[in-house]
């Protein structure tokens, strides 16, 4: 009995650690699951922390690119669009501002000149005072120099003379060719031989022919004599004189206004005058005033086709719209090769009413609508004609615009 009963509690306490073993088996591994399934949680959790951190990098990054190629475009228009900001009135200032300092130098010029008069006078009688004294020493000394000039003389006449060695000609230069002066001004050249600028004292006779009408409704005998006039006036601070400058060559005449028909019909007059100064131009010689060999490489189709072509003073305004329109290609290049031309003080794109009067001064009196046609032209109104404006006035398509073309 005693045995059945200690076999019975052995039994029972190897069930109760059994059942012992079991449940703390049990608790480890469920500890050891949660610690695992917070481990996958933490690292989730982290993965996605980090993806969200690229993408809003990624986007960051994407917007400041953007907003640099945003930036770039508007200092980009901001440069195309600085030039159109200058006004008519702004260069009547300018030449204002440039006329008082020119004045101011003139008057600085003429003070310096006279300080350089007084200068040389008080010199001169400095030199005068001078020059009787040392006359005065120099008799004293007359009769002992003249000794022993003769006891030299007898010395040197048993001496073989060296030959003198040739006078060598030195080339020298005119100051004033360096020292450029406005229209209206020469160079002279001061007592300290320095070169300054005045009003031209008299113009060239052989220029008489070329009359020219001034803004003032005046007409001159030559250029350089409106220059010379505008010089003298502004000497004399006449009122106005400033406004000055060549309207048109030929003498001042009344200009008709132009109308709407004939105002459309000058695009093609003009088209057509372009295409025969090039071609003009093409026949010179460049050391003459002829064309460059870039030029004459690209207008090549255009002198081929020259026969085919008609011009302005043979054939009537609807022949030459048609013609225009049959060879177009041809009529390209040499638009912007003008504009080019045109487009040199300064070279950006656009072409002032100072670029525009080397065109417009010999047209004026042979086509009474230039002024109008170059006001339509100007679209924005900011007194400015760029290569668009330029080229589609003249009929050119958007497309075919290139401003590459106007580099000459």
């Amino acid at each position: 009995m005693s045995g059945r009963l200690r076999f019975l509690e052995r039994k029972a306490l190897s069930i109760r650690r059994y059942s012992s073993d079991k449940s703390s088996l049990d608790i480890s591994r469920n500890g050891r699951t949660r610690r695992s399934k917070m481990k996958t949680a933490v690292v989730s959790v982290a993965l996605l922390f980090l993806f969200c951190i690229s993408v809003t990098a990624f986007n960051t990054e994407s917007q400041l690119i953007d907003n640099e190629v945003e930036l770039q475009r508007a200092r980009e228009d901001v440069n195309r669009v600085t030039p159109n900001l200058r006004d008519v009135n702004e260069e009547d200032d300018e030449l204002d501002v440039d006329d008082d300092t020119d004045d101011q130098d003139d008057n600085a010029e003429d003070d310096e000149t006279d300080n350089e008069n007084a200068e040389t006078s008080d010199s001169e009688e400095e030199t005068e005072e001078t020059d009787e004294t040392e006359e005065a020493d120099a008799a004293e000394n007359t009769e002992e120099d003249s000794d022993v000039a003769v006891e030299e003389e007898e010395e040197e006449d048993d001496e073989t003379e060296d030959p003198p060695e040739p006078d060598v000609d030195v080339i020298q230069t005119n100051p004033c060719d360096l020292f450029p002066c406005k229209p209206g001004k020469e160079c002279y050249l001061t007592k300290t031989n320095k070169p300054k600028c005045r009003c031209i004292v008299e113009c060239d006779s052989s220029e008489t022919d070329f009359r020219v009408c001034g803004t003032d409704n005046n007409t001159y005998t030559s250029e350089c004599e409106l220059w010379r006039t505008k010089c003298i006036m502004k000497q004399n601070k006449a009122k106005g004189v400033q406004h000055l400058r060549l309207d048109y060559y030929g003498d001042c005449k009344e200009i008709l206004p132009c109308g709407e028909h004939e105002l459309s019909e000058y695009p093609t007059r003009m088209r057509s005058w372009i295409k025969n100064i090039y071609l003009q131009m093409y026949d010179e010689a460049e050391d003459m005033g002829g064309l460059n060999e870039k030029q004459r490489f690209h207008g090549r189709k255009l002198v081929a086709n020259r026969d085919r072509l008609q011009t302005y003073e043979e054939h009537h305004i609807d022949l030459m719209s048609r013609e225009f329109q049959k060879f177009y290609p041809l009529y390209k290049y040499p638009i912007h090769w003008k504009f080019g031309i045109l487009d040199v003080n300064p070279t950006d794109k656009y072409l002032s009413k100072r670029e525009l009067e080397p065109m417009r001064a010999p047209l004026v009196p042979l086509e009474h609508c230039t002024d109008t046609f170059f006001s339509t032209a100007d679209e924005n109104k900011d007194h400015l004609i760029s290569l668009y404006e330029w080229a589609e006035a003249l009929g050119l398509q958007e497309d075919d615009i290139d401003s590459t073309l106007t580099t000459v």
